[in-house]
C-alpha cells in the first residue's frame, strides 16, 4: 500500500488536471509543482505525465520539465515509458521546438549508453519527437534505430515515417522509395502518402491509380484528390508532367497570364487552378478546377467553399451534384475543422437555406472516431 504522501500528491495532480480544463493556469502550475516530488502517477500514467510536462514548459520552467522527463522516461523500470514521447509529441504546439529537441536529444544520449532493442526504441522515439523541427536529425535517428535493431527495416511503419521525413524535407524521390517499401511490407497507411508523392513528382496517372487502389478504405480527402486529378488530366490532356513550379510562379507575377498557361507548367499550382476556375466560370467547366484547388490546398477553408459554389453553379446532374457536395463538405470539415464551419456561418455569399443544409451535413462528419489510424506524425490525426 502506498504511503499517505503519495495519495496526497496524486490527488493534487488529479485536481490540477481537472482545473486545467477550466483555464485556472496559475493554480494548475502550483499544484503540479507541489506534486512532482512525491507523485506515484508521474512515470506510471503517460497522459498525466505528458500533461504535467507541457504545462511546466509553457510556464517557462524548461529545466524542471526536462528533469521530470528524464525521471519518467530514462528510467528503464517505468511502465508504459514508450507511450510518453507520443503523448508529449501530440502537444507540440504547447511545448515548442526547443523543449522537444532537448528531450529528444536526451533520449538519444541515453540510447548511446545502452544496447540492442532498448537503444533502438530510444532513437526511434526521439526521431518521432524531433521530426517536425529537425527532419535531417530525425533521419539520422531513424537510421541509428535500425542499426541497433535491424528488424525495424522489416517494418512498414518505419519506412513510412522515414518517407514522411524525406517528403517534409523536400526530397520527394527518396520519400517515394521509402513509401514504396512501406507499401511492399503491407503498410496501408503509406498508400495515400505514396500517391501524394507521385502527384508532387508529376506522375499523375500513377498517383490516381495508387489512390484508386484503396479508395474504399482511405480518408475521403484522397478520394477528392483522385477525382480532381482525374478531371484535370482529362481537361489538360496530360498523364504526367515535369512540374516547373518556379516557372509557374513567375508567370503568376506577370500580367495577362491565364490560369491554363500556369497549369501547362504546373498542373497542381493552386493559384493557377483558382485563376483557371475564375476564367472558365462562364463556360460551366470550372468545377474541375475549383475542386482541384481545394483538394490540393487542403487547409484553406475558403477554397473548399469555392469548390462547393462551383459544383452548385455548374453541375446540372442532381445525383452527381449531391455526391460532390457531400464529399467536398466531408473533406473540408476533416481538413479544416471548426474554421470551415466558422467561414460558413460568416459568409455573405451563402443563402440561409444553403447554410442550414451544409451545417446539417457538417454535423454528420465524424470527428472523434475511436478507430484511429495515425498516418502523419505532425499534429494531424487521420481517421479511417
Amino acid at each position: 500500500m502506498l504511503p499517505p504522501n503519495f495519495w496526497a500528491a496524486d490527488t493534487l495532480l488529479g485536481l490540477a488536471f481537472e482545473l486545467a480544463r477550466g483555464g485556472l493556469d496559475v493554480l494548475v502550475l502550483a499544484l503540479i509543482e507541489k506534486s512532482i516530488p512525491e507523485s506515484s502517477l508521474l512515470g506510471t500514467e503517460p497522459e498525466l505525465t505528458a500533461f504535467a510536462i507541457s504545462r511546466i514548459v509553457e510556464a517557462g520552467r524548461g529545466d524542471l520539465a526536462i528533469a521530470l522527463f528524464e525521471r519518467t522516461y530514462v528510467s528503464q523500470s517505468s511502465p508504459h515509458r514508450e507511450m510518453l514521447p507520443m503523448m508529449i509529441g501530440r502537444d507540440h504546439g504547447r511545448l515548442g521546438d526547443q523543449a522537444l529537441i532537448r528531450m529528444a536529444e536526451r533520449m538519444a544520449e541515453h540510447a548511446s549508453s545502452v544496447e540492442g532493442r532498448p537503444a533502438a526504441e530510444d532513437f526511434y522515439n526521439a526521431a518521432n519527437m524531433i521530426r517536425k523541427f529537425d527532419r535531417a536529425r530525425a533521419l539520422e535517428l531513424y537510421e541509428l534505430a535500425a542499426q541497433r535493431f535491424p528488424t525495424y527495416r522489416k517494418r512498414g511503419y518505419w519506412w513510412r515515417e522515414r518517407g514522411s521525413a524525406f517528403f517534409e524535407s523536400g526530397d520527394e524521390r527518396e520519400a517515394a522509395k521509402a513509401y514504396e517499401e512501406a507499401v511492399r511490407l503491407g503498410e496501408k497507411a503509406a498508400v495515400p502518402l505514396l500517391a501524394d508523392v507521385y502527384a508532387v513528382l508529376g506522375d499523375y496517372e500513377r498517383a490516381v491509380k495508387t489512390w484508386d487502389g484503396m479508395r474504399d478504405i482511405t480518408r475521403l480527402l484522397w478520394v477528392e484528390k483522385m477525382q480532381a486529378l482525374t478531371a484535370l488530366m482529362a481537361e489538360l490532356s496530360l498523364t504526367s508532367q515535369e512540374r516547373d513550379v518556379a516557372g509557374a510562379n513567375a508567370l503568376l507575377e506577370g500580367s495577362n497570364t491565364t490560369g491554363l498557361e500556369v497549369l501547362a507548367l504546373d498542373a497542381l499550382n493552386v493559384q493557377g487552378l483558382v485563376l483557371a476556375a475564375s476564367e472558365l466560370s462562364e463556360s460551366g467547366e470550372s468545377a474541375t478546377f475549383g475542386l482541384a484547388a481545394a483538394a490540393f490546398a487542403v487547409s484553406e477553408p475558403d477554397l473548399w467553399l469555392a469548390a462547393l459554389f462551383a459544383v452548385q453553379d455548374e453541375i446540372e446532374d442532381m445525383e452527381t451534384r449531391a455526391s460532390l457536395t457531400a464529399g467536398i463538405t466531408f473533406a473540408a470539415v476533416q481538413e479544416c475543422g471548426e474554421s470551415f464551419r466558422q467561414l460558413l456561418l460568416e459568409s455573405d455569399y451563402v443563402t440561409e437555406d444553403g447554410r442550414q443544409f451544409l451545417l446539417e451535413q457538417i454535423d454528420q462528419v465524424p470527428q472523434d472516431d475511436e478507430r484511429r489510424f495515425v498516418v502523419r506524425i505532425d499534429g494531424k490525426v487521420v481517421n479511417y
